[in-house]
Protein backbone atom coordinates (compact mmCIF):
# COMPACT_ATOMS: atom_id res chain seq x y z
CA UNK A 1 0.00 0.00 0.00
CA UNK A 2 2.57 2.53 0.91
CA UNK A 3 4.42 1.91 -2.46
CA UNK A 4 1.62 2.13 -4.58
CA UNK A 5 0.68 5.93 -2.53
CA UNK A 6 4.03 7.16 -2.94
CA UNK A 7 4.09 5.97 -6.39
CA UNK A 8 0.89 8.06 -7.74
CA UNK A 9 2.11 10.98 -6.38
CA UNK A 10 2.53 13.70 -9.13
CA UNK A 11 5.85 15.52 -8.89
CA UNK A 12 4.12 18.80 -7.53
CA UNK A 13 2.70 16.97 -4.96
CA UNK A 14 5.94 15.67 -4.21
CA UNK A 15 7.57 18.98 -4.17
CA UNK A 16 5.13 20.27 -1.61
CA UNK A 17 5.47 16.92 0.61
CA UNK A 18 8.91 17.56 0.47
CA UNK A 19 8.91 21.49 1.10
CA UNK A 20 6.63 20.73 3.90
CA UNK A 21 8.85 18.21 5.76
CA UNK A 22 11.46 21.02 5.45
CA UNK A 23 9.99 23.56 6.72
CA UNK A 24 7.54 21.81 9.84
CA UNK A 25 10.09 22.94 12.77
CA UNK A 26 9.08 26.77 11.72
CA UNK A 27 5.39 25.93 10.98
CA UNK A 28 5.24 23.43 14.29
CA UNK A 29 6.73 26.46 16.14
CA UNK A 30 4.91 28.92 15.09
CA UNK A 31 1.61 27.37 15.71
CA UNK A 32 2.65 26.17 19.11
CA UNK A 33 2.97 30.14 19.91
CA UNK A 34 -0.54 31.07 18.43
CA UNK A 35 -1.79 28.44 20.52
CA UNK A 36 -0.43 29.47 23.84
CA UNK A 37 -0.81 33.17 22.78
CA UNK A 38 -4.54 32.89 22.40
CA UNK A 39 -4.34 34.09 18.78
CA UNK A 40 -5.67 30.82 17.82
CA UNK A 41 -8.44 30.82 20.74
CA UNK A 42 -8.88 34.70 19.39
CA UNK A 43 -9.95 33.42 16.33
CA UNK A 44 -11.56 30.58 17.28
CA UNK A 45 -14.14 32.32 19.05
CA UNK A 46 -15.41 33.90 15.66
CA UNK A 47 -18.95 32.94 14.10
CA UNK A 48 -20.35 32.62 10.74
CA UNK A 49 -18.70 34.60 8.37
CA UNK A 50 -16.83 36.80 10.94
CA UNK A 51 -13.63 37.53 10.81
CA UNK A 52 -10.41 39.86 12.67
CA UNK A 53 -7.94 42.70 11.10
CA UNK A 54 -4.38 41.59 12.74
CA UNK A 55 -4.75 44.78 15.13
CA UNK A 56 -8.08 43.57 16.53
CA UNK A 57 -6.02 39.53 17.06
CA UNK A 58 -3.38 41.54 18.56
CA UNK A 59 -5.49 42.64 21.56
CA UNK A 60 -7.75 39.72 21.46
CA UNK A 61 -4.39 38.12 22.00
CA UNK A 62 -2.40 40.70 24.20
CA UNK A 63 0.52 40.19 21.48
CA UNK A 64 2.88 42.31 19.74
CA UNK A 65 1.32 43.60 16.28
CA UNK A 66 4.61 42.84 14.66
CA UNK A 67 4.57 39.31 16.47
CA UNK A 68 0.84 38.52 15.24
CA UNK A 69 1.40 39.85 11.64
CA UNK A 70 3.91 37.40 11.22
CA UNK A 71 2.80 34.55 12.63
CA UNK A 72 -0.75 35.05 10.79
CA UNK A 73 1.45 35.37 7.52
CA UNK A 74 2.89 32.24 8.16
CA UNK A 75 -0.51 30.31 9.15
CA UNK A 76 -2.31 31.65 5.85
CA UNK A 77 0.31 29.67 4.30
CA UNK A 78 0.29 26.87 5.79
CA UNK A 79 -3.81 26.75 5.51
CA UNK A 80 -4.03 27.71 8.85
CA UNK A 81 -5.77 30.41 8.61
CA UNK A 82 -7.64 32.71 6.10
CA UNK A 83 -7.06 35.71 5.24
CA UNK A 84 -8.86 38.05 2.42
CA UNK A 85 -8.14 41.18 0.69
CA UNK A 86 -9.05 43.52 3.36
CA UNK A 87 -6.24 41.98 5.66
CA UNK A 88 -8.99 40.16 7.62
CA UNK A 89 -9.31 37.00 9.05
CA UNK A 90 -10.18 33.79 10.27
CA UNK A 91 -9.60 30.02 10.79
CA UNK A 92 -9.74 27.55 8.45
CA UNK A 93 -11.33 23.88 9.14
CA UNK A 94 -7.42 23.01 10.22
CA UNK A 95 -7.04 25.48 12.53
CA UNK A 96 -10.46 25.06 13.79
CA UNK A 97 -9.09 21.53 14.94
CA UNK A 98 -5.67 23.13 15.71
CA UNK A 99 -7.57 25.65 18.47
CA UNK A 100 -10.41 23.75 20.00
CA UNK A 101 -10.10 19.55 18.74
CA UNK A 102 -9.51 17.47 21.55
CA UNK A 103 -7.44 14.94 19.60
CA UNK A 104 -5.43 17.60 18.29
CA UNK A 105 -5.27 19.25 21.23
CA UNK A 106 -3.22 15.90 23.39
CA UNK A 107 -1.38 15.18 20.12
CA UNK A 108 0.10 18.94 19.64
CA UNK A 109 0.57 19.26 23.53
CA UNK A 110 2.39 16.01 24.01
CA UNK A 111 5.02 17.14 20.94
CA UNK A 112 5.41 20.51 22.00
CA UNK A 113 5.64 20.38 25.74
CA UNK A 114 6.72 16.49 26.04
CA UNK A 115 9.00 15.66 23.15
CA UNK A 116 10.08 18.61 21.56
CA UNK A 117 13.42 19.06 22.68
CA UNK A 118 14.02 15.50 23.76
CA UNK A 119 13.56 14.97 20.08
CA UNK A 120 16.71 16.72 19.09
CA UNK A 121 18.70 13.24 20.84
CA UNK A 122 17.43 11.24 18.11
CA UNK A 123 20.17 10.22 16.87
CA UNK A 124 22.22 9.62 19.61
CA UNK A 125 19.02 7.52 21.17
CA UNK A 126 19.18 5.60 18.27
CA UNK A 127 22.93 4.55 18.36
CA UNK A 128 23.04 4.08 22.36
CA UNK A 129 20.11 2.45 22.75
CA UNK A 130 19.33 5.03 25.43
CA UNK A 131 16.33 7.53 26.02
CA UNK A 132 19.10 10.52 25.20
CA UNK A 133 16.61 12.95 25.29
CA UNK A 134 15.20 12.24 28.46
CA UNK A 135 17.96 14.26 29.69
CA UNK A 136 16.25 17.94 28.85
CA UNK A 137 12.83 16.70 30.77
CA UNK A 138 14.59 14.35 34.08
CA UNK A 139 18.50 14.60 34.33
CA UNK A 140 19.66 10.99 35.57
CA UNK A 141 16.27 9.63 34.91
CA UNK A 142 16.88 5.69 34.17
CA UNK A 143 13.39 5.83 32.12
CA UNK A 144 10.16 8.64 31.67
CA UNK A 145 8.24 6.15 33.50
CA UNK A 146 10.52 6.17 36.66
CA UNK A 147 9.96 10.12 36.22
CA UNK A 148 6.74 10.76 35.77
CA UNK A 149 5.23 12.02 39.30
CA UNK A 150 8.02 14.62 39.11
CA UNK A 151 7.95 15.79 35.79
CA UNK A 152 8.63 19.61 34.80
CA UNK A 153 5.10 21.25 33.88
CA UNK A 154 3.90 22.05 31.20
CA UNK A 155 5.67 18.24 30.56
CA UNK A 156 3.68 16.66 33.81
CA UNK A 157 0.03 17.51 32.67
CA UNK A 158 0.64 17.22 28.80
CA UNK A 159 1.99 13.35 29.03
CA UNK A 160 -0.65 13.02 31.80
CA UNK A 161 -3.46 14.41 28.83
CA UNK A 162 -2.29 12.55 26.03
CA UNK A 163 -1.83 8.95 28.11
CA UNK A 164 -5.42 9.92 29.19
CA UNK A 165 -7.06 11.12 25.93
CA UNK A 166 -6.07 7.79 24.08
CA UNK A 167 -6.93 5.45 27.01
CA UNK A 168 -10.27 6.71 28.29
CA UNK A 169 -11.54 6.75 25.22
CA UNK A 170 -10.77 3.05 24.81
CA UNK A 171 -12.35 1.68 28.03
CA UNK A 172 -16.18 1.53 28.13
CA UNK A 173 -15.57 -0.42 24.92
CA UNK A 174 -13.02 -2.77 26.73
CA UNK A 175 -15.01 -3.55 29.51
CA UNK A 176 -18.08 -3.97 27.15
CA UNK A 177 -16.07 -6.93 25.47
CA UNK A 178 -14.94 -7.94 28.44
CA UNK A 179 -18.26 -8.11 30.00
CA UNK A 180 -19.45 -10.08 27.15
CA UNK A 181 -16.74 -12.93 27.90
CA UNK A 182 -16.77 -12.93 31.95
CA UNK A 183 -17.85 -11.11 35.04
CA UNK A 184 -14.41 -10.91 36.77
CA UNK A 185 -14.04 -10.94 40.68
CA UNK A 186 -10.11 -9.83 40.30
CA UNK A 187 -8.17 -8.38 37.72
CA UNK A 188 -4.76 -7.25 37.89
CA UNK A 189 -4.19 -3.79 36.17
CA UNK A 190 -0.63 -4.30 34.92
CA UNK A 191 1.26 -1.12 34.47
CA UNK A 192 -2.29 0.51 35.96
CA UNK A 193 -0.70 3.77 36.15
CA UNK A 194 -2.70 6.66 38.00
CA UNK A 195 -5.53 3.90 38.26
CA UNK A 196 -8.02 5.20 35.47
CA UNK A 197 -8.71 1.88 33.94
CA UNK A 198 -8.91 0.71 37.71
CA UNK A 199 -11.52 3.19 38.34
CA UNK A 200 -13.97 2.41 35.05
CA UNK A 201 -13.84 -1.28 35.78
CA UNK A 202 -14.75 -0.83 38.82
CA UNK A 203 -17.83 1.27 37.80
CA UNK A 204 -18.45 -1.37 35.49
CA UNK A 205 -18.44 -4.39 37.55
CA UNK A 206 -19.61 -3.16 41.11
CA UNK A 207 -18.15 -6.79 42.85
CA UNK A 208 -14.69 -6.49 41.68
CA UNK A 209 -11.83 -6.28 43.07
CA UNK A 210 -8.79 -4.54 40.65
CA UNK A 211 -5.07 -4.88 41.84
CA UNK A 212 -2.91 -2.01 40.24
CA UNK A 213 0.48 -3.68 39.28
CA UNK A 214 3.12 -0.79 38.38
CA UNK A 215 6.19 0.93 39.74
CA UNK A 216 5.94 2.78 43.29
CA UNK A 217 5.72 6.06 42.21
CA UNK A 218 2.26 5.16 40.12
CA UNK A 219 1.07 3.08 42.63
CA UNK A 220 0.96 5.81 44.92
CA UNK A 221 -0.82 8.14 42.72
CA UNK A 222 -3.08 5.56 41.68
CA UNK A 223 -3.88 5.17 45.70
CA UNK A 224 -4.72 8.98 46.23
CA UNK A 225 -7.28 8.56 43.06
CA UNK A 226 -8.94 5.57 44.65
CA UNK A 227 -9.13 7.06 48.14
CA UNK A 228 -10.58 10.49 45.90
CA UNK A 229 -13.33 8.07 44.52
CA UNK A 230 -13.79 6.41 47.60
CA UNK A 231 -12.85 2.88 46.14
CA UNK A 232 -9.66 2.13 48.26
CA UNK A 233 -11.25 -0.95 49.84
CA UNK A 234 -11.58 -2.26 46.04
CA UNK A 235 -8.58 -1.12 44.72
CA UNK A 236 -5.55 -1.79 45.96
CA UNK A 237 -1.71 -2.00 44.65
CA UNK A 238 1.19 -4.29 44.29
CA UNK A 239 4.43 -2.30 43.66
CA UNK A 240 6.31 -4.34 41.27
CA UNK A 241 9.24 -3.08 38.35
CA UNK A 242 8.22 -5.64 35.62
CA UNK A 243 11.73 -5.67 34.47
CA UNK A 244 14.35 -5.66 37.53
CA UNK A 245 11.88 -7.62 40.37
CA UNK A 246 12.71 -11.37 40.45
CA UNK A 247 9.70 -14.16 41.27
CA UNK A 248 6.46 -14.23 40.52
CA UNK A 249 3.38 -12.29 41.03
CA UNK A 250 0.23 -13.24 42.99
CA UNK A 251 -1.56 -15.78 40.48
CA UNK A 252 -5.25 -15.74 41.53
CA UNK A 253 -6.68 -12.96 39.26
CA UNK A 254 -9.82 -14.12 36.69
CA UNK A 255 -8.48 -11.34 33.89
CA UNK A 256 -5.28 -9.79 33.33
CA UNK A 257 -5.16 -6.15 31.97
CA UNK A 258 -2.55 -4.02 30.14
CA UNK A 259 -3.47 -0.93 28.80
CA UNK A 260 -0.96 1.00 26.59
CA UNK A 261 2.19 -0.79 27.82
CA UNK A 262 3.13 -3.14 25.47
CA UNK A 263 4.59 -0.41 23.40
CA UNK A 264 6.57 0.63 26.86
CA UNK A 265 9.04 -2.43 25.92
CA UNK A 266 11.55 -3.87 23.70
CA UNK A 267 10.39 -7.01 22.02
CA UNK A 268 12.96 -8.57 24.22
CA UNK A 269 11.41 -6.97 27.54
CA UNK A 270 7.74 -7.87 26.81
CA UNK A 271 9.09 -11.74 26.06
CA UNK A 272 10.04 -11.62 29.46
CA UNK A 273 6.86 -9.74 30.76
CA UNK A 274 4.88 -11.95 29.60
CA UNK A 275 6.57 -15.41 30.61
CA UNK A 276 6.55 -13.89 33.88
CA UNK A 277 2.52 -13.32 33.39
CA UNK A 278 2.43 -16.58 31.90
CA UNK A 279 4.01 -18.09 35.13
CA UNK A 280 1.73 -16.75 37.31
CA UNK A 281 -1.35 -16.33 35.53
CA UNK A 282 -4.14 -19.41 36.26
CA UNK A 283 -4.84 -21.75 33.24
CA UNK A 284 -8.72 -20.40 33.25
CA UNK A 285 -7.90 -17.26 33.58
CA UNK A 286 -7.71 -13.97 30.54
CA UNK A 287 -4.69 -11.79 29.17
CA UNK A 288 -6.27 -8.76 28.00
CA UNK A 289 -3.82 -6.36 25.59
CA UNK A 290 -5.07 -3.05 24.62
CA UNK A 291 -2.66 -1.24 22.17
CA UNK A 292 -2.07 0.57 18.82
CA UNK A 293 -0.52 -1.79 16.15
CA UNK A 294 1.21 0.24 13.33
CA UNK A 295 0.14 -2.52 10.88
CA UNK A 296 -3.39 -3.03 12.19
CA UNK A 297 -4.72 0.51 12.35
CA UNK A 298 -7.71 2.27 10.28
CA UNK A 299 -6.38 4.77 7.81
CA UNK A 300 -3.45 6.89 6.82
CA UNK A 301 -3.48 9.37 8.99
CA UNK A 302 -3.52 6.75 11.86
CA UNK A 303 -0.66 5.31 10.85
CA UNK A 304 1.23 8.77 10.61
CA UNK A 305 0.50 9.36 14.05
CA UNK A 306 1.35 6.20 15.34
CA UNK A 307 4.23 5.26 13.36
CA UNK A 308 5.77 9.28 14.33
CA UNK A 309 5.06 8.99 17.10
CA UNK A 310 6.92 5.75 18.18
CA UNK A 311 10.01 7.61 17.81
CA UNK A 312 9.42 9.21 21.78
CA UNK A 313 9.63 6.01 22.89
CA UNK A 314 13.40 5.40 21.33
CA UNK A 315 14.34 9.53 21.99
CA UNK A 316 13.16 9.99 25.44
CA UNK A 317 11.08 7.18 27.27
CA UNK A 318 12.88 4.57 27.45
CA UNK A 319 15.77 4.25 24.02
CA UNK A 320 14.38 0.88 23.18
CA UNK A 321 10.64 0.87 22.17
CA UNK A 322 8.34 1.78 20.17
CA UNK A 323 4.31 0.92 18.68
CA UNK A 324 4.69 -2.59 17.67
CA UNK A 325 3.46 -4.18 14.92
CA UNK A 326 1.02 -6.95 15.52
CA UNK A 327 2.50 -9.03 13.22
CA UNK A 328 5.81 -8.98 15.37
CA UNK A 329 3.89 -8.89 18.85
CA UNK A 330 1.51 -11.79 18.18
CA UNK A 331 4.87 -14.25 18.05
CA UNK A 332 6.85 -13.03 21.00
CA UNK A 333 2.79 -13.62 23.04
CA UNK A 334 3.04 -17.11 21.61
CA UNK A 335 6.47 -18.14 22.56
CA UNK A 336 5.68 -17.01 25.83
CA UNK A 337 2.72 -19.39 26.33
CA UNK A 338 0.03 -17.79 24.90
CA UNK A 339 -2.37 -18.03 22.22
CA UNK A 340 -5.18 -15.71 20.93
CA UNK A 341 -8.83 -16.43 21.79
CA UNK A 342 -10.96 -14.73 19.50
CA UNK A 343 -10.22 -12.46 16.81
CA UNK A 344 -8.95 -8.72 18.03
CA UNK A 345 -11.47 -6.10 18.61
CA UNK A 346 -11.31 -2.68 17.66
CA UNK A 347 -11.79 0.05 20.40
CA UNK A 348 -11.58 3.11 18.45
CA UNK A 349 -9.45 5.76 17.31
CA UNK A 350 -6.81 2.64 16.10
CA UNK A 351 -7.01 1.01 19.65
CA UNK A 352 -7.04 -2.88 19.14
CA UNK A 353 -8.22 -5.08 21.70
CA UNK A 354 -6.97 -8.44 21.78
CA UNK A 355 -7.17 -11.50 24.35
CA UNK A 356 -4.96 -13.97 24.82
CA UNK A 357 -5.27 -17.49 26.82
CA UNK A 358 -2.53 -19.51 28.72
CA UNK A 359 -1.58 -22.32 26.57
CA UNK A 360 -0.98 -25.73 28.35
CA UNK A 361 2.49 -26.37 29.19
CA UNK A 362 3.46 -29.72 27.20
Amino acid sequence: MTLRKFGDQTYAQAVKLAQLYAVAPFVFNGLAVMRRSGILACLDCLKGDETLSSGEVAEGSGMDLFAVKLLLDMAVAADVVIGDDQGRFCLSKTGRLLASDPMTSANFDFAADVCSRGMDHLGEALRTGTPAGLRELAPGAGTIYQALSGLPEPARTSWFAYDHFYSDRSFAEALRCIASRMTPGLIHDVGGNTGRFALAAAGAFPECRIRIIDLPGQCRLAEENARSAGLEGRISTFPWDLLAADGDLPGEADLWWMSQLVECFSQEQLAGILQLIRRSIRPDALLAVSSFFGDRLPNDVAALVVESQSLYFAALANGVSRFHHFADFLPVAEEAGFALDGEPASLGLGSLLVFLKPVPAV
